[in-house]
C-alpha cells in the first residue's frame, strides 16, 4: 500500500506493477491485494484497464487498519487481548498492565497514516507523531 501512494500519479496500480515495483512475488502480492479489498482498504477493478485502488486517502488509513486487516486484532501476547481467556488470568498480576501497553501500541499505530510511513523527512516524522524522544526506547 505504501508502494500505492508513492507511486499516486497512478489512480490503479495492478498486481503485477506493484509485483515488479517490490520485487514481492506475484502470488504473494495477488493474495495481498485480495485480502486488503476484502477487508475495505482497496477497491478492486476488473478488466483490461483494472487494478486496485485505495479506498479512502492516504491520510485516512492508518498502520493499525492495515496491520489489523492482514494479521487481526493487534495483541503482544495473549494477556494483551481484551478478550483474554487465560485459566491463569483471575491469578494474573500483568495481563492488565499488558492490556495498557497493548492498547498504547494500538492508539500509537492507529494515529501514524499510510501517508505519514512514506514521508521523506530526517526520521520519516514518526518520533514527531509518536510523542517519543530519541534515548527513550
Amino acid at each position: 500500500m505504501a508502494n500505492m501512494v508513492i507511486n499516486s500519479e497512478k489512480n490503479i496500480h495492478t498486481a503485477k506493477g506493484l509485483s515488479e515495483e517490490t520485487e514481492i512475488p506475484l502470488p504473494t502480492v495477488t493474495r495481498i491485494m485480495k485480502l486488503l479489498s476484502n477487508k475495505e482498504l482497496l477497491e478492486s477493478q476488473r478488466g483490461p484497464q483494472g487494478g486496485y485502488s485505495l479506498i479512502r486517502t492516504s491520510q485516512e488509513i492508518s498502520v493499525a487498519d492495515v496491520i489489523e486487516a492482514m494479521e487481526g486484532p493487534i495483541s503482544l501476547t495473549e494477556c494483551s487481548s481484551d478478550n483474554c481467556h487465560c485459566i491463569y488470568e483471575d491469578n494474573c498480576d500483568v495481563g492488565k498492565p499488558w492490556q495498557k501497553i497493548n492498547r498504547a501500541i494500538r492508539k500509537v499505530l492507529k494515529n501514524i497514516s499510510l501517508d505519514d510511513m512514506v514521508k521523506k523527512d530526517g526520521n520519516n516524522g514518526l518520533l514527531q507523531l509518536t510523542s517519543i524522544t530519541e534515548g527513550s526506547f
